[in-house]
């Protein structure tokens, strides 16, 4: 004998079983506001970047990169360089003062703050080559900085240390701690080593 389901009790059952499945089914909201996030995802993508730095309607520098992601709709906006990237800085475009490249650079919108990671080398006019890990560039105070070891290598010496300062063309540079210096032409070692 078969036997029948009363409509209120089938209209229960289905009632019972469709809560059950919506509640199953959802989402935690933190989990679902942390996947979609906007700071996730840059809102601008670029392969084989390449433009020109501009300041008080003078080019500064011409800045190429393999790729470029920028999030600007954040609290702090930054450009992301994750496959590194290379500066050509001018005194007077198109006369170039000094070159920068890297493995890694983030440019901080707002505070208009550059920083360079991995292979971090800076070239000046004068042939100074400067080999370190980690380098600030502060665009407001026309500076590069660093408080890691340095390795700047000069027409004649090599000098070692940690930490640098120097004015943004690297044309001025001095180590702040020098652990010593050696000379190319005769390979002895000094302790002293700040830059004229």
């Amino acid at each position: 004998m078969i036997k029948r389901v009363s409509y209120p009790r089938l209209f229960a059952i289905k009632a019972i079983a469709f809560a059950f499945i919506a509640t199953s089914c959802s989402n935690d909201i933190k989990t679902v506001n942390l996947i979609t996030k906007k700071e996730n995802y840059p809102d601008l993508s670029a392969k084989k970047v390449s433009f020109l730095y501009t300041d008080s309607g003078r080019i500064k520098a011409n800045i190429k990169a393999p790729e470029l992601l920028k999030y600007s709709n954040i609290e702090k906006p930054y450009m992301e360089f994750p496959k590194g990237m290379n500066i050509v800085y001018f005194s007077q475009y198109p006369d170039t003062n000094s070159k920068i490249s890297s493995n890694y650079a983030i440019r901080w919108i707002n505070e208009r703050k550059w920083e360079a990671k991995g292979n971090v080398i800076v070239r000046n006019t004068k042939g100074d080559i400067l080999n370190t890990e980690y380098m600030v560039w502060d665009e407001k105070k026309e500076i590069i900085y660093s408080d890691k070891f340095v390795k700047i290598a000069t027409g004649s010496d090599v000098i070692i240390g940690e930490g640098f300062e120097a004015d943004q063309t690297f044309e001025r540079w001095r180590i702040l701690k020098v652990k010593g210096t050696i000379s190319i032409d005769n390979t002895k070692s000094t302790a002293n080593g700040e830059n004229k």
